[in-house]
Parts: structure tokens; C-alpha cells; sequence
């Protein structure tokens, strides 16, 4: 009876240690879960946003703010004080930018112009090559979004100008025209011709189909064709569509072409520097004809 009553004492002592074993295990285990729940909610408080308002007050983004607003009697608010507008105003004049023009002075031509016709009084007759002019395929330019005109703060009169800040491809323009659909272009030294149409500038250079960047003078014909006069490539005609050469590389010895002009017959001219002038004569197509040359040889007072 002994041994028996001994035994079951010893099992009962094992079974409370394994019971207080496990409750301890237990209650760490708790524990431990409650620290990982204060810690994320440590870390998700963290990620939250703040802002600063002007005031210096912290606030948390993403929570609604509740607003309240306050409403204030009529009854309780002073009424507006009334100042009469004195009658004796002071008035300035200002500055109209209107000049008045000195009086020019006239000189009456003389009757007496010398005429020279080539062909008479050992004048040689002009040299006239028939030639094709070269089409090149257009590829129209990306408009780029282009501010308006300005004016200068201090500017004496209404002179408004457009720069390389503004749009422009470059600073140095030798010609402009206003063409017959309301744009306007520019022939510049250096970054070819470009067009602007009041919102946005389109630049033309060689990489669009221009013969040349250096572009002098601009013109527009009864056909609705811009022809531009260059530094070293002669004329190049654009219809929308594509350009048309007519320079050295196709026999047509002009280059340097400072002007451009259609007479009455719907022939050509171009001026140029140092070779006189250019009369052409197209054919019907207008790709080719014939060029005659006119210089200082021919009765012309230089070149």
C-alpha cells in the first residue's frame, strides 16, 4: 500500500509540473504576441504621412478632418463705411507713342537716264541656259508650341519681338514675310526658314528638305509658293508638299541670292550678290526653263 500511495504521489507531482509547464508556456507565448501587435501597430503608425500646415500644426494625412463653420448674424457686423470719390480728379495724359515726321526732302529725277540695251551699242547680249530644276520630298517639321510677341517694359514705341527664348531658331533673321494664310516666316543665318502661325513654329532645314540653313530672303508667288534665296545653294521653291532646287548642281549658275521677285508675265527674278540678276522663264510643269543672266556686261551699273 505503501509503494502504491508512493507512486500515485509522484505521478500527481509530474502531472501539476506538466500543467504549470504548459500555463507558463502559455502566458509567454501571450506575451510575446502582445509585443509584435504593439510593435506593428508602432511600425504602421510610422508609415503614416504628416504634413505641416503654415500654422506649424502636425497633420495626418488620410484621416477626414472635421470642419464646423461659424455663422455670424448680419445684425452684429458694422456696416460698411461710404467715402465719396473726390470730384477734382487729377488727370495725366499719357504717352500716345505718336511722332510726327520731319519733312522730307524731294529731288526731282532727272529726265535725262542713260538706257542701255543689250545687244546695241556694243552691249553683248545676256547668256540663257535651259535647265531642270531638282525636286526633293518635304518631311514637315514637328510644330513646337511658341509664346507670343513681347514688348520691352520700357520700350519708347510699340515694337513687339519674338527670340530664340520665344521659339526662333536663331537670333539672326535677314528676311520675314507674311504670306497669303495669315503666317508669318523667317529666313534666318544659320537655322534655316521657319513659320509661325500665331500658336505654334515650324522650323524648315536641311534635314526637312531645305537646300540650305543660310537662308537670305523670302518670297511668295501668285501661285501660293515660297521660294527661299540662300548663302551658297540658290533658290529652293516649296509648295507644301516638296521642295524644287534650282542651283549650281543642276547648271544654273546662281547662288548668294539676296532677292526674289514674280513680275507681270509670271517669269522671275533673283538678285544676287556679286552676279547680277537672274531672269527665269518657266516652262509650263514650272520644274525647268530658261535662266538668262544679266551683270555689269550686259548694261547693268554693277553686279
Amino acid at each position: 500500500m505503501r509503494v502504491r500511495t508512493y507512486q500515485l504521489s509522484v505521478f500527481k507531482f509530474f502531472i501539476r509540473t506538466l500543467s504549470f509547464i504548459g500555463l507558463l508556456s502559455l502566458l509567454i507565448a501571450c506575451s510575446q504576441a502582445s509585443k509584435n501587435s504593439e510593435q506593428n501597430s508602432i511600425q504602421k503608425e510610422e508609415k503614416r504621412d504628416y504634413v505641416i500646415s503654415r500654422f506649424g500644426d502636425t497633420i495626418q494625412t488620410g484621416v477626414p478632418i472635421p470642419i464646423e463653420g461659424i455663422v455670424i448674424n448680419p445684425d452684429s457686423v458694422a456696416p460698411p463705411e461710404i467715402v465719396p470719390i473726390n470730384k477734382h480728379l487729377k488727370e495725366i495724359p499719357i504717352h500716345q507713342n505718336i511722332y510726327p515726321l520731319d519733312n522730307t526732302k524731294k529731288i526731282e529725277a532727272s529726265d535725262n537716264i542713260a538706257i542701255a540695251k543689250p545687244g546695241e551699242n556694243g552691249i553683248p547680249l545676256p547668256k540663257s541656259i535651259e535647265a531642270q530644276g531638282k525636286i526633293v520630298p518635304v518631311i514637315q517639321p514637328t510644330p513646337q508650341p511658341a509664346n507670343s510677341f513681347s514688348m520691352n517694359d520700357n520700350a519708347k514705341y510699340d515694337i513687339r519681338y519674338l527670340d530664340l527664348k520665344k521659339g526662333l531658331s536663331s537670333e539672326q533673321v535677314n528676311d520675314m514675310l507674311l504670306d497669303s494664310r495669315g503666317h508669318l516666316w523667317f529666313a534666318t543665318m544659320g537655322g534655316g526658314v521657319s513659320r509661325y502661325d500665331g500658336t505654334t513654329i515650324s522650323h524648315f532645314t536641311e534635314q526637312h528638305g531645305l537646300s540650305e540653313n543660310m537662308a537670305h530672303c523670302i518670297y511668295e508667288d501668285s501661285k501660293g509658293h515660297i521660294w527661299f534665296g540662300t548663302e551658297s545653294k540658290g533658290v529652293s521653291r516649296y509648295d507644301g508638299e516638296k521642295f524644287t532646287y534650282f542651283n549650281i548642281e543642276q547648271g544654273i549658275d546662281i547662288n548668294r541670292v539676296f532677292s526674289i521677285l514674280e513680275d507681270s508675265n509670271g517669269d522671275y527674278w533673283f538678285g544676287m550678290y556679286g552676279k547680277g540678276l537672274c531672269h527665269f522663264k518657266p516652262n509650263k510643269d514650272g520644274l525647268g526653263g530658261i535662266f538668262t543672266y544679266y551683270n555689269k556686261e550686259n548694261g547693268l551699273p554693277f553686279n
